[in-house]
């Protein structure tokens, strides 16, 4: 028997892969056009993304913006003992691909969340309280695991298509929650 969150997490992929290339790319810039008008990416000084795969909604272009701006970009890499470091990346960045098979700047060098203004966060499934469901590996979860409600920064935004919103997702104790989720309709909450 499945548990709730894996029934979740497979209705929210299929919905995910449902939309095709079209949608996909329209959905994405509607979705980064909405994130770079809010304040808080207007006001971040440095701003953590991830490079997006497969059926993701697609950072490439949130990506470029922040590259061509006075901003500073972070970019996670994958760690042996399945956490991620957030990298300092630049136009002059070599990448290679990890075990997964999934893209990630090749220096070593961790950043601690609290020095990052603001961190895009990648999600499978979303509900208007803030939880998410990620891929199932917990890294996210864990390398945020030390931030408390208080803390100003990093902000926590997840980028998700409206197809991913759930009711209700039960939350863990060790399950990390976002502050605002951006859609293609905007900021959900």
């Amino acid at each position: 028997m499945k548990n709730p969150k894996q029934k979740i997490r497979q209705l929210a992929l299929a919905r995910r892969r449902s939309l095709n290339r079209n949608e996909r790319i329209d959905a994405s810039r509607a979705i980064s056009d909405k994130v770079i008008a809010s304040s808080y990416f207007v006001e971040a000084k440095s701003i953590g993304c991830y490079l997006s795969m497969n059926e993701e909604v697609n950072t490439e272009f949130l990506i470029k913006v922040i590259m061509d701006s006075d901003k500073s970009l972070f970019l996670p890499k994958v760690q042996a003992d399945a956490t991620i470091n957030f990298i300092h990346t630049n136009k002059n960045t070599k990448y290679s691909k990890n075990q997964f098979g999934i893209k990630e700047p090749m220096g070593n060098k961790d950043y601690a969340t609290k020095d990052i203004d603001l961190i895009l966060v990648p999600l499978v499934a979303f509900d208007i309280e803030g939880n998410r469901i990620g891929m199932g590996g917990g890294y996210y979860d864990k390398k945020f695991q030390d931030l408390g409600h208080d803390d100003k920064k990093p902000i926590l935004i997840g980028i998700a298509f409206n197809c991913q919103q759930f009711k209700k997702i039960q939350s863990d104790k060790w399950d990390v929650s976002l502050r605002h989720v951006f859609t293609e309709s905007g900021c959900i909450f």
